[in-house]
């Protein structure tokens, strides 16, 4: 299992204007009306504050409501993958996998509709790849073995080996030595996903 230690925190930006407006030369022009934020723009807002407050489970409840509102707000789905990762560690650690698994699970597959987008303040390709391995280490963990080696060999096809962790242990070690893969060991497909992308 591996934390997301090296993610940003979310940050909003308060544009703070001037008691007095500088003139111009279309003062005469009719004025636009400020934009209100949508339904969803607002939710997302409500989550972030609920977060920094420390409620993580009201964060995650007004995100997946923003992304009812609009599955398109990528900041949203980048913050909730971050904050469901956050609750499903330490279940994980507690060996509560059947309240942590549910949460890695969904995690990973909001990460992968982040495919493709670009963000200068957040890692993105780093939440999608350790989404997918936590996702693996929770089918390993619930028995469901087919499905952690599919999740297992995607997240090495995303580059998990090549990630570097702000603190111990590396990607290989955990490859080869997290209890959470356990279980897939001895599975012949294991030992090809080894010899691949480990050859010795």
């Amino acid at each position: 299992m591996r934390a997301l230690v090296y993610l940003t925190p979310a940050c909003l930006v308060v544009i703070v204007g001037c008691s007095a407006p500088l003139a111009s030369p279309d003062d005469n022009a009719p004025k636009e009306e400020a934009v209100a934020p949508s339904k969803a723009e607002a939710l997302y807002t409500q989550a972030v504050a609920a977060r920094r407050r420390e409620d993580l489970d009201a964060a995650i409840d007004l995100a997946e409501k923003a992304l009812v509102e609009d599955p398109e707000l990528v900041m949203c789905r980048v913050r909730l993958t971050e904050w469901l990762q956050e609750k499903g560690f330490p279940l994980s650690k507690s060996k509560r996998w059947d309240e942590a698994a549910p949460l890695f699970l969904r995690s990973a597959k909001l990460a992968r509709t982040l495919k493709g987008q670009k963000d200068p303040f957040t890692d993105i390709p780093g939440i999608l790849v350790t989404s997918v391995y936590n996702e693996a280490c929770a089918y390993s963990m619930t028995g469901e073995k087919e499905k952690a080696l599919a999740s297992l060999e995607e997240a090495l096809e995303l580059g998990f080996l090549d990630r570097e962790f702000a603190q111990p242990p590396s990607p290989k070690e955990l490859f080869l030595s997290d209890p959470d893969l356990d279980s897939l060991r001895e599975e012949k497909r294991f030992e090809e996903l080894r010899a691949k992308y480990l050859p010795e």
